[in-house]
Parts: structure tokens; sequence; C-alpha cells
């Protein structure tokens, strides 16, 4: 995505740039409990038109950084600690395990699965950290190490979910490298999506092509300004689907796409 192509570009752009500068920052700020208590992002909302840091524009339609700061504040979640976003041959990045409201019991089995993807989206290094009972407000869980035998070219992904007593508790990712070629944040390989829209109002979404799509975005058509779905921006491996529910009645998704699927600028 070349942000001097166009406005809408631009747009897009500056919202996934939006992502690095919030959320990952968030839940770097969650890793460091007790140390740190609490923290708090600026801003919410807008109250005229134009660029500005909120998380919900002047006509009310949530950026795609309200989705990724929702992820990583979810009171049970599994975080990396990223000190950056460049991922070289041997990098080493720390996982965490939080659970802020308990959930987690004595007899609870908890698995967290990291991978990463390289530039054609085939996996080239994973771990798992597993583990029983309660992990704690925070419990480090180790670090995720790649050896690779050649540095990651930008573009790469890492991805990671969390899964309790065998049913999964959320997913995430976050591009990596994307400094490599000043704007520009894509180049992965294409795939495909479907779109299925239910008696509801919920949707779901199918990745049909043969890789991960990366960071699914959902089109509202002209509701954009008043529905808000469950989750946005979010990685859909190939032959996956997801149910996205969509508030509020009445309001529904009209488009699918990714950034490996041609459909945004």
């Amino acid at each position: 995505y070349h942000v001097q192509t166009n406005l809408e570009s631009f747009v897009l752009s500056s919202q996934i740039a939006q992502i690095y500068a919030t959320a990952y920052h968030a839940a770097n700020a969650r890793t460091q409990f007790p140390r740190t208590g609490m923290y708090t992002y600026y801003k919410l909302n807008d109250v005229y038109p134009g660029s500005s840091w909120s998380v919900v524009d002047w006509f009310g339609s949530p950026k795609l950084a309200h989705y990724a700061l929702k992820r990583v504040q979810r009171p049970l979640c599994a975080v990396p600690r990223l000190a950056g976003h460049e991922f070289g041959p041997q990098a080493k990045i720390p996982f965490y395990l939080i659970d802020d409201a308990t959930r987690l019991g004595k007899d609870s089995e908890w698995k967290v699965s990291v991978r990463i993807l390289d530039k054609g989206l085939r996996t080239i290094a994973s771990q798992t950290f597993s583990g029983r009972g309660p992990a704690g407000q925070v419990r480090f869980l180790g670090e995720f190490a790649s050896d690779c035998a050649r540095p990651l070219t930008s573009p790469s992904v890492l991805a990671w979910e969390l899964s309790v007593d065998g049913r999964p508790q959320g997913d995430d990712f976050v591009i990596l490298n994307v400094f490599g070629n000043p704007g520009k944040c894509a180049g992965f390989v294409p795939t495909t999506l479907s779109l299925r829209r239910e008696s509801d109002g919920s949707c779901v979404i199918a990745n049909t092509g043969q890789v991960a799509a990366v960071g699914v975005m959902l089109d509202l058509g002209d509701d954009t300004d008043r529905a808000v779905v469950e989750d946005n921006f979010f990685l859909l491996d190939a032959g996956a689907r997801r149910r996205i529910s969509v508030a509020p009645t009445g309001c529904a998704v009209k488009a699918a796409s990714a950034l490996n699927t041609g459909g945004f600028p």
C-alpha cells in the first residue's frame, strides 16, 4: 500500500500505522504489571473532522485501531512484548499470559501457539507455551525464538492464538519488518475471501485461498458511521472461517477484503 497513490490509500495506511502506535504499546504496558498499574491512550473520538489520533472518527465510525486495542485489552489474552517491528534472523520476542479477571481455574489447561510467517505466508518457525492452573495477573511464558537460515525480508507476520481447555479464547497478529520499504506494509502472496450474510445480521467470512488472509477488513457501506462489528483487521488462515456479529440490527457487512486480496487501494 503506497500512501502516495491516492487519498483512500493514505487513509488506510494511516489507520494501520495507528495500530502500531497504540495497540502494541498498550500490550507492553499490561505485561509490566504491577510496575505499570494502569494506562490510557489519547484519544477515543473527535469533535471535528480531520486527521487525528482518535480511534473513533468524527462520523462515529471505529477505526482499525479500535479493534486492535480491543483485542489487546481482553481480560484474558496472550500478548508479546515488542521492542520494535524489526525481526532479524535470530530475534527473540517475550510472550505473556494476562488474566486480569482470574478466569483460569486450578484445572484450566491453557496453551499459547505462536508462529512466524514469511512474505510467502509460509510458517517458518513455531513454538507452543502451555500450562495448567491459574496464571496470575501476568505470567511470563518465555521467548519466541527464530533461528532462520536467512534474514526475514519485509514483510513478515507474527501470529498467536490462546486456547483454554481446548477452546479458542482469542488470536491476534502483527506485521513485522514494516520499515524495510517506507510507505508500503503489504506485498504478500494473494488469497481470496467469501462472505455469507446470516439471518440474524451477522456474517461469515471464509478464506477460500491457499494462504492466510492478512488484515481482513469489513466494508459496511453506508452503515459505516453507525455500525460496529465484533472484530476487524484480523488474520484468517487458509480454509478457515469466522462469524462476525454486527450491531445495531439492520446494519450489514457489504464486502470483505484483506491486504492480500487486492480489494483495497
